[in-house]
Formats: structure tokens, sequence, C-alpha cells
């Protein structure tokens, strides 16, 4: 396990952004008013916004649950 200073080796890396594609296009892919606003900022807002954003989102459904 890397301490949190070091950076994910290449294979960490891949894992991380399959991980996080699919995780995106589930969470964007939902029939729901949850779905609905993550497609409007995934649409609207600049990815480099988006993402931290969508992250954000993500954290405060899945605490809902």
């Amino acid at each position: 396990m890397s301490s949190p200073k070091e950076h994910l080796s290449l294979s960490q890396q891949a894992e991380f952004a399959a991980f996080t594609s699919l995780a995106l296009r589930a969470l964007l892919g939902e029939d729901s008013k949850s779905g609905a606003a993550m497609r409007r900022l995934w649409e609207r807002a600049p990815v480099i916004e988006a993402v931290p954003a969508l992250f954000t989102l993500a954290r405060h459904l899945e605490a809902l649950r």
C-alpha cells in the first residue's frame, strides 16, 4: 500500500481509470432525479470541474442510502 504522498503505480492508475469510467457511466445512466442532475452537470461543466463534483455528489448520494 502506498502512502498518501506517493503516486499510484501504472497498474494502479489503469485500475483506477477503469473503475472511474465504469462508475461514472453507471451514475450518469441512472434513471432517476439524481442521474438527471449528474447528466446535466456532466454536459454543462468543464471536465476539470465536473469530475470532482460528480465524485462529491456520488459520496453524498451513497451517504443517503
